[in-house]
């Protein structure tokens, strides 16, 4: 892991701040450094983050439909992580701001 974003991954302290990094994300970058981030997650235990991370990658590579829309099970996949990572790093904000 070289690059400045795979950096801060490195140096996010707690599961907060790993969870805001990978919400905000680039979804070209989970597609080109899909095995060091889950990697680096799976040393950290940091299962929820795992699988959302699983859930991304099979969403970027799942064939869409004649709609052009990928299966709705990789859909609901995809929402339930980004919005339990999203309340997992909005707590660590509101933490920051009380």
């Amino acid at each position: 892991m070289t690059s400045p974003l795979l950096d801060q991954l490195r140096q996010a302290p707690d599961s907060a701040a790993r969870a805001a990094w990978l919400i905000r994300l680039p979804l070209a970058t989970i597609l080109r450094d899909f095995r060091d981030i889950r990697a680096h997650l799976e040393a950290q235990k940091d299962s929820e983050a795992v699988a959302a991370l699983e859930a991304e990658f099979a969403f970027l590579h799942s064939v869409r439909d004649l709609r052009g829309y990928q299966p709705e099970t990789i859909r609901f996949d995809v929402h339930y992580f980004r919005a339990a990572l999203a309340e997992r790093a909005r707590g660590k904000e509101a933490q920051h701001h009380a």
